[in-house]
């Protein structure tokens, strides 16, 4: 079974970074936060699927679905492939949205849809498979500036140093509210709230932190040790560049309420560069310092009066030349 996806670009490593044994057939990648042409997606189906037929996954963008609903749609008629189509709305920022948006959680999709097919399982199993992941992951982001799009220059930032978008969209739209910048642990602790409100209260869960451009790692590993303080993950994905948007400083994390065989797709093997494995998250094991104990200090050390006024004059130099340094 082929499992083909795609969408703009600037969302590296998404999706070409996922084309691999295990993961994606086919990625379709448009114009920057653009929908790829029905024809470029036509392409990839006719040329990655056989007798075994197609999966086609978008995220829930009007264009995107246009675009693929429609290759989809001259897939089966003019060359009479066998193509099922799913799309993806893991976005809960805005609570009983009627069409939430496409987010990082797609990744969930894909990889278990990519481990079904890698599996030899038919496009009735796959389909079947990658539909309950995506009825069951839910995503939120979170960031502290808008992207910089190529040739727009950088634009005049929408928040204050202060500042932070809840629920923003990875295409630079604003975020569905702002709010003051808090510590990480209080941001942390909002995210796990407003997504474990989406999901049953003692749900298993994989969760998946995605760096949106251009947060340090030392930050992204900080704000995902905060992340696992609210929420008990089983599974680990990240922190990682997984779906970025541009150079934008922000987070997303994904989660997915885990049932039956759903842990044996994400942790199956796959040779795609951009997926980090899947971890257990644990406490890490601490070990005594294998050094010799420090001297004890001299009951009665010498004082040397030539070396503390030898000292004593450097520091008066200095302190007298501050002005010039």
């Amino acid at each position: 079974v082929s499992v083909i996806c795609g969408g703009g670009s600037g969302h590296e490593p998404s999706f070409a970074g996922f084309v691999a044994e295990g993961f994606l057939t086919a990625a379709v990648c448009g114009n920057v936060f653009a929908s790829p042409s029905q024809d470029a997606v036509l392409a990839a189906i006719v040329a990655t699927t056989g007798p075994a037929g197609c999966l086609l996954v978008c995220m829930n963008y009007t264009g995107d679905r246009f675009c693929f609903g429609i290759a989809a749609a001259r897939a089966k008629n003019e060359y009479g492939l066998n193509v099922r189509f799913i799309v993806v709305s893991d976005d809960v920022a805005i609570p009983n949205a009627k069409q939430p948006r496409g987010l990082a959680g797609t990744l969930f999709v894909l990889k278990a849809a990519g481990a079904a097919a890698g599996a030899g399982l038919g496009l009735d199993i796959v389909e079947a498979e990658a539909a309950a992941v995506s009825r069951n992951v839910r995503s939120l982001g979170v960031s502290f500036s808008s992207c910089t799009k190529p040739g727009e220059g950088k634009q005049e930032e929408r928040m204050a140093e202060d500042e932070m978008e809840v629920g923003l969209g990875i295409h630079g739209e604003p975020g569905f509210e702002k709010m003051a910048l808090m510590p990480a642990d209080e941001i942390a602790k909002m995210i796990a709230e407003r997504l474990l409100r989406t999901v049953d209260s003692e749900a298993e869960l994989a969760v998946m932190v995605g760096n949106l451009g251009s947060v340090p790692p030392m930050e992204m590993s900080l704000m995902t040790n905060a992340l696992l303080k609210h929420m008990r993950a089983k599974i680990l994905i990240g922190p990682a560049l997984l779906m970025t948007s541009l150079d934008m400083n922000g987070i997303q994390v994904s989660i997915l309420q885990l049932t039956k065989g759903m842990e044996q797709r994400l942790i199956a093997p796959t040779s795609a560069r951009a997926w980090p494995a899947a971890v257990i998250p644990s406490e890490p094991e601490l070990m005594p310092m294998p050094l010799k104990p420090p001297p004890a200090p001299e009951a009665n050390p010498v004082r040397d009066e030539a070396i503390e006024a030898t000292i004593r004059k450097a520091c008066e130099a200095l302190i007298a030349a501050t002005s010039e340094l």
